[in-house]
């Protein structure tokens, strides 16, 4: 299943999640030419959400594109849909750090410490064990199992790569679609040495050079996966 969401669709004040209303132009209709060629095919159980001018900290990336397991996620209770950017921060944290007490929590800037380890508590995303907060596996706790961030742009590749940098921290692929495929030697170098791809519009998009294979282990990167993975499946359960 696949559902596209921008600002005209979502229940944003629901979830906690913003977006930026789309501006008319030639990068717009770039961007609808991507959102009508994205196909992934996978098994029954693999959902695709597509967010549109997301907003998140750095910025509103064009396109993220998240593929995500729906049979982990129908394990996931109620009260997970209260944790917000805060809780995910403190949960991305105990899931890389792991096993930590609650004396070194309190020497680091989380903001409402108590309140947060309560909500992933109840969230059955943490569980105490004597003195200590142990993060329960991602294999039952983060669905995603890929975060594509797209940028697009008419000109100016260099301003497209910067953009494409900022994505990095929470996406599983981040890259670019332009008209043309840039003939800056230099510039496709600093994509490549980073991570950043960039696609002709005319190639077909990410999906055409990229098959996705879900069988690949993608844990979080940051905070912000964790919230596109709760908010792909909110979303889910709201439609």
């Amino acid at each position: 299943m696949l559902s596209v969401i921008d600002a005209a669709n979502s229940p944003s004040r629901d979830i906690g999640l913003k977006f930026r209303s789309p501006r008319s132009g030639p990068e717009l209709e770039l961007v609808d030419t991507l959102v009508k060629r994205t196909h992934v095919e996978e098994a029954q159980n693999y959902q695709v959400t597509i967010f549109r001018e997301p907003k998140i900290a750095g910025g509103f990336p064009d396109l993220v594109i998240v593929i995500w397991d729906s049979l982990v996620a129908d394990s996931w209770n109620s009260a997970r849909a209260e944790l917000d950017s805060n809780d995910f921060k403190l949960m991305h944290y105990l899931s890389v750090d792991r096993p930590v007490s609650k004396e070194h929590l309190r020497t680091l800037p989380f903001k409402s410490l108590d309140r947060s380890l309560d909500k992933l508590e109840r969230a059955e995303m943490v569980e105490q064990v004597f003195d200590e907060w142990i993060a329960r596996p991602y294999s039952c706790t983060f669905a995603a199992k890929h975060i594509v961030a797209v940028e697009a742009k008419m000109s100016n590749a260099w301003a497209a790569l910067e953009q494409a940098t900022k994505n990095i921290w929470f996406a599983s692929c981040s890259c670019v679609v332009m008209p043309k495929l840039p003939r800056d030697e230099e510039l496709m170098h600093r994509a490549a040495s980073i991570g950043v791809s960039f696609f002709a519009e005319s190639d077909g998009g990410f999906f055409d050079h990229h098959p996705l294979v879900c069988d690949e282990d993608f844990a979080p990167l940051s905070y912000v996966s964790w919230l596109f993975n709760d908010w792909a499946w909110r979303l889910h359960q709201k439609a």
